[in-house]
């Protein structure tokens, strides 16, 4: 089918090259072929549209209770392409997903629609149209590399994304950014039945890094400046999900909550700390003592907050990562969030575990929500290599179909960045993947990568740099054409 915006008509914009340029590190060329491939079948007039994911730097569970924190927006984004129209409904294709819909009349929130993007859809249109503000009906088309149920706020990301198109379609841009935050976390806590903070939403709506403090009755938020330019912030997928955790996510608002109104206050932030711990005896015989942990975690991390904006504006880089340290230790040991009871994989101890052990990795911590998903390694540079190596497959029958590369076989979510690999890669088989650096990349990025050396098999499965790989995942990376006469890649 046509596609309304070709690749070329992007490639020789220069004003989407600039704005491309702003938001994205992966090569031009592979976000102008994202996009393009966004508006396939459309007719007339296209909107572009980009809404981030976040990541949370320090102040872990202390927006639900009005407390500080700093958080950025990261390049992992949804991309959408939009289309008004007259139809009185908004429908969405996501790639991977089913299509879904919503009438732009007000319906109420049920149980049976928790957890669900229906949902979130349903809560933005009456967060709109409560503040008095207009909703049109539009086709949308979307595509996220945010990891679902990841810790990096794939809910919040939608929110905002359906937030500015209806800012920008039919209110004329004078929605504020934190009103529209505001608007998200409606949705979320009432109608995805998640009673999250503002965090998420007030990072992704800002941008960039912000210096958040969610103080009554208006949440306040200012940019900050990066200067730690020899730093690399780098999030881990644990492998956990948890999509399944809200429970475990509310006990820590329910626990803080309660401790709050043991003083006659709603929230911690209007407890004074010394009478709070004054009275940590009596709270424990009446709460236990892990809400009188997380208490402590509360008042401790807006301190850490307000040192870390000091040090950040400071530029001095060591007390700032000693923070980044502290708020990790103090999540894990107090507020305990890195694993959910009962649980044994505990994902999230072991990465944390893994990353200490690493000489390259200054600090480190849990992210988001927790207990489940991704932990902060922050920072480091990943710079890993295979050399003078033999990756051979031998598999039938079941391990027939496998995937085989020089430094990874199946590359499906993260980054890697900055690593090589000197193999041979060989099979007996021609039912797998086989590449010089990638068996198969189906998610994540790869990036500023290479490899040298043959790839041999009786199929034809296989390229230079990976056997199979989805358009835009390998950028500013390269193999040595003159170890191999294949493709870059098989499938590409």
């Amino acid at each position: 089918m046509a596609r309304t915006l070709k690749k070329e008509t992007l490639l020789s914009s220069a004003a989407f090259r600039k704005e491309a340029g702003l938001l994205y590190t992966a090569d031009f060329d592979s976000v102008c072929e994202r996009y393009s491939s966004l508006t396939e079948g459309m007719n007339g007039k296209v909107f572009l549209f980009s809404s981030p994911g976040r990541t949370e730097i320090v102040g872990n569970h202390t927006d639900h209770n009005h407390g500080k924190a700093i958080g950025g927006s990261v390049a992992i984004d949804i991309a959408c392409a939009v289309q008004p129209w007259d139809k009185d409904e908004v429908l969405i294709e996501s790639q991977g997903f089913s299509p879904f819909s919503a009438s732009l009349k007000v319906e109420e929130p049920t149980e049976k629609e928790y957890g669900t993007s229906t949902a979130l859809l349903k809560g933005i249109i009456r967060g709109m149209k409560d503040r008095g503000y207009k909703v049109g009906g539009f086709f949308a088309r979307m595509q996220s590399d945010i990891l679902k149920g990841a810790g990096i706020s794939s809910s919040a990301a939608f929110e905002l994304l359906l937030c500015e198109i209806f800012n920008s379609l039919f209110n004329g841009d004078k929605i504020s950014f934190t009103e529209c935050a505001i608007i998200g976390q409606y949705a979320e806590n009432v109608y995805f039945g998640k009673p999250s903070g503002l965090l998420d939403q007030l990072t992704i709506a800002r941008g960039g890094i912000s210096m958040m403090d969610f103080k009554k009755p208006f949440p306040d938020s200012s940019a900050a400046e990066w200067h730690f330019d020899d730093l690399w912030l780098v999030i881990i997928n644990c492998g956990g999900d948890h999509c399944n955790l809200t429970g475990e996510y509310a006990a820590i608002r329910q626990e803080m909550n309660a401790i709050a109104g043991y003083f006659g206050q709603k929230v911690l932030i209007d407890v004074d700390k010394k009478e709070f711990f004054d009275n940590v005896v009596a709270l424990r015989n009446n709460f236990g003592g892990r809400a009188v942990l997380r208490a402590i975690h509360f008042f401790e991390e807006n301190e850490r907050v307000e040192n870390a904006c000091k040090y950040l504006a400071e530029t001095d880089k060591e007390n700032f990562l000693k923070i980044i340290n502290q708020s990790g230790d103090s999540s894990y040991k107090l507020l305990q969030n890195c694993y959910p009871a009962g649980d044994t994989e505990q994902s999230v101890p072991f990465a944390l575990a893994m990353v200490e052990r690493d000489p390259a990795v200054l600090a480190r911590r849990i992210h988001g929500g927790g207990f489940a998903g991704t932990i902060n390694d922050a920072p480091v540079v990943i710079r890993c290599c295979v050399v003078n190596a033999t990756v051979s497959h031998t598999g039938t029958g079941a391990y027939a179909y496998a995937y085989t590369g020089g430094f990874v076989g199946e590359f499906s979510g993260g980054y890697i960045m900055d690593c090589y690999a000197v193999a041979d890669v060989e099979s007996i088989n021609s039912q797998r993947y086989l590449g010089g650096f990638a068996g198969s990349v189906t998610s994540g990025r790869i990036t500023t990568s290479y490899c040298s050396g043959s790839v041999t098999d009786s199929g034809s499965n296989h390229g230079a740099f990976a056997g199979s790989a989805n358009a835009g995942y390998i950028t500013k990376s390269y193999y040595d054409s003159g170890k191999t006469a294949l493709l870059a890649v098989n499938n590409a």
